[in-house]
């Protein structure tokens, strides 16, 4: 029983807590590079879903070709493959 003026939270209301603390320019950027990730491994013939992955080390691996793979074209902000 909970003391008067105390209450325990809803799943809910805790997840609505924990979305309105993350700054907009986080949530911004996660969507801008969760896309560029997609479209490279979409471009290297990745075509299952990250999440399928459940073995760390090939995660790692796959995200670092990703590091590796990506670069910027500094003039026009574009990302491309590097094949």
């Amino acid at each position: 029983m909970c003391t008067p003026g105390h209450f325990k939270p809803t799943q809910e209301e805790l997840e609505k807590l924990q979305q309105s603390r993350i700054p907009s320019n986080t949530l911004q950027n996660t969507n801008k590079w969760v896309k560029i990730l997609n479209d490279w491994r979409e471009a290297v013939g990745y075509n299952y879903l990250l999440e399928s992955l459940d073995n760390k080390d090939e995660i790692e691996k796959e995200i670092s070709e990703f590091i590796v793979g990506v670069r910027t074209k500094k003039k026009s902000s574009i990302f491309w493959v590097v094949t």
